[in-house]
């Protein structure tokens, strides 16, 4: 249903066009982006697109976001002679993304936008815990490690990893600045929904570059 939904949105922004293909432009920016299953985590992460503007009210976006990239921290020791085992998960999602953009003018600089669009999301999570607690079944064992001092155990530790990827929904609302005829600005709240990767959302800060 909801590959359905989007296509049609991208079937009916080209389709009020009544033109060809226009006034190409390139955006490059980052993400900040929150998480909280399969872990809790937050993190940055990157972007890269191509748009083609089709109307006043409508443009047509190809890219690839990267909306975290949070590496683990494996199980260690803290360093600081207490003998506390600490560590960190860790979560990525990235994917090829096609989204299509309604356009509103604030004023002559400034442009309000929605999005909507298809990710091809691959997700990657790395859960660690204390004890010997069981993956799920939609998880593989990482390892297990058993931390010891003077022949003491002092915590047993294990871990989890899954990785999917899934045809998932983006969308989000955010503001065009130009700076001039070539340049401009973006500030984009994102939000992601995947199978796997569930209440994800981001801010993006972009810039822009028309050809």
């Amino acid at each position: 249903m909801q590959i359905q939904t989007i296509a049609a949105l991208l079937l009916l922004g080209a389709a009020t066009t009544g033109t060809a293909i226009a006034d190409p432009y390139l955006t490059v920016g980052g993400y900040y982006s929150k998480v909280k299953k399969p872990v809790d985590v937050s993190g940055g992460g990157g972007q890269i697109g191509i748009g083609y503007t089709l109307s006043e009210q409508w443009s047509l976006e190809l890219g690839y976001d990267q909306l975290i990239n949070k590496e683990p921290q494996w199980p260690s020791f803290a360093g600081n002679n207490s003998n506390t085992v600490v560590f960190k998960s860790g979560h990525k999602s990235a994917g090829l993304s096609l989204s299509i953009l309604g356009k509103t003018a604030l004023d002559d600089f400034s442009t309000l936008f929605y999005r909507v669009g298809a990710i091809n999301n691959k997700s990657e999570s790395w859960k660690f815990h204390f004890g010997n607690k069981s993956c799920t079944t939609s998880e593989s064992p990482t390892y297990t490690s058993i931390f010891k001092v003077n022949e003491q155990t002092i915590a047993t530790t294990g871990g989890c990893t899954a990785s999917n990827t899934n045809l998932g929904v983006i969308y989000g609302l955010g503001i065009d600045h130009q700076f001039n005829p070539k340049w401009f600005s973006r500030v984009e709240v994102v939000g992601l929904s995947d199978p796997d990767t569930e209440s994800m959302y981001a801010i993006k800060l972009a810039v822009g570059y028309r050809f």
